[in-house]
């Protein structure tokens, strides 16, 4: 793959990423994975599977991240309500949040709302994907390793 190539396709996730962070922020609704495919300029079946090996997660868990992420800025901010804030990251009520931010975070919103210093912790740990395991690394390492010189033949052949 060429150098030209490979920087549109990291364009393209860059594109589909910040696209999900500004309908976030404007509280619209999440586009699905035919529409992000779509902003990257890309077939969904592949846009999955270059966004995966890029970013180190699906789309669905980059979505799922950034409205924790949302709604942990939002809980932030003097007098916010579960309720507002559930609703305006996109969760079907506050027990959806409540409920994700037990299983992703192991704390209740009330509490991230009031503990300034654990709602600070899981913001900077949710700026960037984990991966499928917390342990596991990104997938796509790059390794440069040199070769002494070497005879390479080829044959064309037709049919």
């Amino acid at each position: 793959m060429s150098r030209i190539a490979q920087v549109r396709q990291h364009h393209g996730i860059d594109r589909v990423i910040a696209h999900l962070q500004a309908c976030l922020r404007a509280g619209e609704p999440l586009p699905d994975l035919d529409a992000l495919a779509a902003i990257a300029h890309q077939s969904p079946f592949h846009f999955h599977r270059l966004y995966r090996a890029l970013t180190g997660e699906t789309p669905g868990r980059t979505v799922a991240r950034l409205r924790l992420l949302r709604a942990l800025q939002l809980l932030g901010q003097a007098d916010s309500r579960v309720t507002a804030v559930a609703l305006a990251v996109g969760f079907e009520s506050p027990q959806a949040l409540a409920r994700a931010c037990r299983q992703a975070l192991d704390a209740t919103p009330s509490a991230l709302r009031d503990d300034t210093a654990l709602r600070e912790r899981w913001q900077n740990a949710l700026l960037l994907p984990a991966g499928d395991h917390a342990a596991e690394a990104v997938p796509l390492q790059v390794t440069v390793t040199t070769l002494e010189p070497f005879d390479v033949v080829a044959l064309r052949t037709q049919g």
